[in-house]
């Protein structure tokens, strides 16, 4: 079974938009057949996608940081937990489980987390797809900022090449299929 690590806000946003779409990505993973590898809070983007990996049949793994306070707010439908004993442990872990990476809206926890994916892949410590959904527009500015960055010669337009950015769920996962 295909794993996708998925980054995501977990906090409240000003749209209800993202929760739907991280919903419906969820459902489609799971009627896929793949997995999810996520922080496995019952809050937020990463909440909702649980519930529609779950409905779709799709199975989740969770990775909390010990001591974090993060196994407080887990999701009540988790049944496989792993707890890291440090963020830099978790990040490591879901690099090494996950066979590619989405990313959804999110705060700097989350940017974190898919620069973290990003420069691993630059290093060569992987070759798994990466992926912005870009809901309203949300990731508009990074991409520019990243493409700012091939054309002053601070990133090798191979890595920006590779980055996929889509605002459909279903593009999006049949270009990491």
């Amino acid at each position: 079974m295909k794993t996708i690590c998925v980054f995501g806000g977990v906090s409240s946003s000003n749209s209800g938009a993202y929760n739907t779409v991280a919903y419906e990505l969820g459902k489609q993973i799971g009627t896929f057949g793949w997995g999810v590898i996520c922080s496995g809070t019952r809050l937020g983007m990463v909440g909702s996608l649980i519930d529609g990996t779950l409905l779709g049949g799709g199975v989740i793994s969770a990775v909390v940081v010990q001591s974090s306070g993060e196994a407080a707010h887990l999701h009540p439908e988790i049944r496989e937990c792993v707890e890291a004993p440090t963020l830099a442990a978790r990040k490591s872990h879901m690099m090494n489980v996950a066979d590619a990476f989405v990313c959804l809206p999110g705060g700097i926890g989350t940017l974190d987390e898919i620069f973290n994916v990003l420069a691993g892949a630059r290093m060569g410590l992987h070759q798994k797809k990466i992926a912005l959904l870009d809901i309203d527009g949300f990731f508009k500015s990074l991409v520019c900022f990243l493409g700012e960055m091939v054309e002053k010669g601070f990133l090798k337009k191979r890595y920006f090449d590779e980055l996929i950015v889509e605002q459909d769920v279903l593009r999006l996962l049949e270009r990491i299929r």
